[in-house]
Order: C-alpha cells, then sequence, then structure tokens
C-alpha cells in the first residue's frame, strides 16, 4: 500500500485525538497486526454512525482490500473521494484497489492525479512505477522509480522493484546493483532476494545464483493421518468441499496468478470449517521447515528465520487446461500448498507432468538468455510442499475432468 499516513480527520471528528478518531486507530492497528476481520467488523459499525468520516471510510476500504474484495473496498474509496476529492492519498489507495481489480489503466490515472495535486509524492511514484511495470511498460516504469527514489523513497522496495524491471528489460548488471543495495537496507527483502538470484544467474555467476536459489529447500511434507478425522482422505473431501462451497470463490479473479479455475479469499476469516485443523498442521511444518534450515550468515535468506509468524490461506480449483503463472509471496516468508484433492491423470508416472508445481521459472517479462535450473515435483492428495516465499513458481496446465483443488498459504513474519 502506497499510502503513508491516513487522510485528515475532517471536522466530524472532533480532533486528532477525539474519542471517535482513537476508535479508528484502533481499527487501523488491529489491520496493520494482520486481523483484518476484526478490524473490518470495528470500522464497519464506525461508518454506520458516521458515514460521512473521511477516514473511517477509507479505513473500511482498506479493510475491504486486505480481505481481497477490491471492488467494495474501490466502493468505499470513491465515497471517501465525494467528500475530500483532493486528497491525494485517497487518490493514492484508489489507485491501489483498482490494480488489485486488475484495472491496471484506471489505477494509473488515479495515481497520476494524486502525483498531479502533490508532485512530491514519492510512495506514490513508486506505486504508479509496479503498475505500469505490470503492464507491459517497462521503460515509462523505470521513469516512474526513478522519479520516486529522487524523491527520497530510497528503500528496500523501491530498489527492489527497480532492479526487477532492469532485469526485464536485459540489464542484469543493474539489477543486481539495485537488488544488492535493497538487501543492505533490508536483508529480509524477498523480491530483492529473487531479483538477485536471477541476476547472477543471467550474468554467469552460477555458483552464487544457486546459493540463493537452492532448489532442495523445497520440502513436501507427507501427512498419513489426521486429528479428528476417521482418514486423511476423509479430511481431503471435507477440504474439497469448504473450498467450492467457500463464499468467496471467484473465477480467474484479478490480479492474481489462477488462470481457468477459481480462487477464495481469506479461509481463516469466519467458519474454518476443516481449515482449522489444516492451519495447526500447517503452523507444525513451518516451525520444523525452518528449525530443519542450514545455518549459513553468508546467504540471507539461511541468516535469520522468523520466530513468529502470521498466516494467510487460500484455496484454488482449477479445471482442464487450468495453471497458475510464475509468481512469488513477496510479503511471506515460507509459502506452501496443500492438496486435496487430484485428477487421476496428475500422478508421479505422468511423463508429461500434467499439473505439477514447477520452481525455478523466470519471472514474466524477462528477457534472460540463460536457461535456467528447474525442480518439478508431483502433486499428491494428503502432500505439503512448503518452500522459500522468495521462489518463483507455477503450476502446468493438465486436461481432465475432474477438478484440482489445492489450499495455498503464506507464512508471513511478524517477530525475528
Amino acid at each position: 500500500m502506497s499510502f503513508p499516513t491516513p487522510p485528515p480527520s475532517n471536522p466530524e471528528s472532533g480532533g486528532s485525538k477525539s474519542p471517535l478518531v482513537l476508535q479508528i486507530e484502533e481499527a487501523e492497528q488491529l489491520r496493520s497486526r494482520g486481523q483484518f476481520m476484526e478490524a473490518f467488523t470495528r470500522i464497519e459499525r464506525i461508518v454506520q454512525a458516521h458515514p460521512s468520516n473521511v477516514r473511517a471510510l477509507n479505513e473500511k476500504a482498506m479493510c475491504l482490500k486486505f480481505l481481497r474484495q477490491p471492488i467494495k473496498a474501490t466502493i468505499e474509496i470513491r465515497k471517501a473521494r465525494k467528500l475530500a476529492p483532493n486528497s491525494p492519498e485517497l487518490l493514492s489507495n484508489l489507485g491501489d484497489c483498482l490494480r488489485d481489480e486488475g484495472d491496471y489503466e484506471k489505477a494509473v490515472r488515479a495515481y497520476r492525479k494524486a502525483v498531479d495535486l502533490r508532485p512530491d509524492f514519492a510512495a506514490v511514484h513508486i506505486e504508479l512505477g509496479a503498475t505500469l511495470q505490470a503492464m507491459g511498460q517497462q521503460q515509462l516504469a523505470l521513469a516512474s522509480y526513478e522519479r520516486g527514489m529522487s524523491l527520497g523513497h530510497a528503500r528496500a522496495g523501491a530498489f527492489a522493484n527497480y532492479g526487477s524491471v532492469n532485469l526485464e528489460v536485459g540489464r542484469p548488471d543493474v539489477a543486481l546493483e539495485y537488488a544488492d543495495k535493497a538487501l543492505a537496507s533490508d536483508p529480509t527483502q524477498r523480491r530483492a532476494m529473487s531479483v538477485r538470484g536471477f541476476a547472477l544467474h543471467e550474468l554467469g555467476r552460477d555458483d552464487e545464483a544457486a546459493q540463493i536459489f537452492d532448489l532442495d529447500l523445497v520440502r513436501p511434507f507427507r501427512f498419513e493421518s489426521i486429528d479428528g478425522f476417521e482418514s486423511v482422505a476423509q479430511f481431503n473431501k471435507a477440504l474439497a468441499s469448504h473450498v467450492m462451497s467457500h463464499p468467496t470463490l471467484q473465477y480467474e479473479p484479478a490480479n492474481r496468478s489462477t488462470t481457468k479455475g477459481d480462487q477464495t479469499g481469506e479461509m481463516l476469516e469466519g467458519d474454518k470449517g476443516p481449515v482449522a485443523q489444516l492451519e495447526q498442521m500447517i503452523t507444525e511444518s513451518v516451525f520444523t521447515f525452518l528449525a530443519d534450515l542450514p545455518q549459513d550468515p553468508s546467504r540471507p535468506y539461511l541468516a535469520r528465520r522468523p520466530k513468529e509468524f502470521r498466516l494467510n490461506i487460500w484455496g484454488t480449483s482449477l479445471g482442464s487446461a487450468g495453471h497458475q503463472a510464475p509468481h512469488i509471496h513477496p510479503s511471506a516468508w515460507v509459502s506452501g500448498v496443500y492438496y486435496a484433492q487430484l485428477p487421476k491423470e496428475m500422478s508421479r508416472e505422468d511423463d508429461n507432468r500434467q499439473g505439477w508445481i514447477e520452481f525455478g521459472a523466470a519471472p514474466p517479462g524477462c528477457k534472460l538468455e540463460r536457461e535456467r535450473p528447474l525442480r518439478l515435483i508431483a502433486p499428491e492428495e494428503g502432500t505439503l510442499v512448503l518452500f522459500p516465499s522468495y521462489y518463483y513458481h507455477r503450476t502446468l496446465p493438465f486436461e481432465a475432468k475432474r477438478k484440482r483443488i489445492s489450499i495455498a498459504f503464506d507464512a508471513n513474519p511478524t517477530a525475528w
């Protein structure tokens, strides 16, 4: 989110620290801690009582954004903008929500209007660059990133983004320079780790690249029994049913990697059903994964590991020809997937590797000349696959009548 501070409270708020402002701040703090539904419940009550409060409307929109409901978030931001049409902060947040909807052109217009109103709004220049990059307009993205950094937004995330777009235009030397700058500023910057690995490989420094993309760190966990269920098969059936009946399930959601398939929003909100048991399994597996990582202070990912983390969990159902494009999870430290239901055509014996998960492919749009090392894993029902979140990964397309249903997740660090 490009929005560094809330919009100014309007007079109805009664001052910077009135009871109303304190209530809004409590909701903002809950959201910042990842308690999105609780934050939304609180801010919804506030908005009902104070429907003309700009800051409350904005906070409701941000909660909806993080609950993966960007269309509803955009509606709330537009309500706030009617009350404060010249707020650069609201325009910035509108751009964020429109980008989450997948409407990049409208997002660009919102960001550009924000910087027209405040030319030195450095963070918005960076967000504009990220949106232009997603649209494949790399030269404009480069200029926008450079403008944001020149205005003082010299932060790890901006350096990593600038490195990634240089990788896309075939300048791995510049990409490496800015990945290193990002990691010097923040040794945990996951996108920078990925950019650095690809740049090193492209520059022929294979041994160093292999230290960053150590594909042996991808680890499957196989479950033979599940507490509270007669069998793994019974548990998987309950999970598959829960995904397919989830109220947030959406076909090809905007700004996501899912193609020819459905994806849910956050599954830890509301009725968890069998996901409650899966949550416990994931938590235990992530701690085991972290404990088993080799110790190596020279490698950014292995030099530290989170002591605490917050999970995000979502379900995916892919039909015939369904797949996911190469992507990473830059806010997480460990990511993974659990397989609940698979077509019979999907197996270790399949020479075509239909529906397998692949690690190591180049990010979309990159002009990489050298062939990358890859690791492919056959999905199996009852198996959990864990991996460092900055590893690019994708699922291969498949042809089958039965749905491929999986549950993906992120472990987001909250304490080191």
